[in-house]
């Protein structure tokens, strides 16, 4: 389940990948994957917690960061994250 995390946190991270592209050769069609990288965006996150450490965001593309967070931040992220695993249950 993707967590809802704001985009002041993805900033300076990136999102990693490639792009199929076929391509004619002697002895027949080739698949070349073409690497790119872009900004990181909300709906490429997968999972988010609080930690000691920050903010541990893991993405799409198999990565993990972590963001330094201030103790307001942490105290506002935990409170969102927790709302969030909330919305997940279902109803009785």
């Amino acid at each position: 389940m993707a967590q809802t995390i704001k985009g002041e946190y993805l900033k300076g991270l990136k999102f990693t990948g490639s792009t199929p592209k076929k391509e004619k050769t002697e002895s027949g069609e080739k698949i070349r994957h073409i690497p790119f990288e872009r900004d990181l965006k909300p709906g490429d996150v997968l999972d988010a917690k609080v930690t000691k450490a920050g903010l541990a965001i893991v993405t799409a593309d198999g990565h993990k960061h972590i963001v330094e967070v201030t103790t307001a931040q942490r105290k506002q992220l935990e409170a969102d994250l927790a709302k969030d695993q909330g919305s997940d249950t279902p109803a009785a």
